[in-house]
């Protein structure tokens, strides 16, 4: 009968750590993926601003990245 107890109690304990494992297994990774998709979205989203300015002085989206690369340095675009 304490067999039997024991491996309940065992049972209970395995449930909850599996459901708070889930739990911050499944908050993590969504962090993750909202990071990349910051990370990925934002420099298509600041030429595509830039190219729908009202006067903007680039020509294309080519001409729209090598310009950000060489007058603004890629990384001081990211605000910290």
């Amino acid at each position: 009968m304490s067999e039997l107890l024991n491996t309940q109690s065992d049972l209970k304990k395995s449930y909850y750590s599996d459901f708070i494992a889930g739990v911050f297994g499944g908050y993590v990774s969504s962090i993750k993926g909202r990071c990349a998709g910051v990370l990925t979205g934002h420099p298509f989203d600041t030429v595509k601003v830039r190219l729908q300015a009202e006067n903007s002085k680039y020509r294309g989206t080519w001409h729209t990245v090598t310009s950000i690369v060489k007058e603004e340095k890629v990384m001081l675009t990211i605000d910290w």
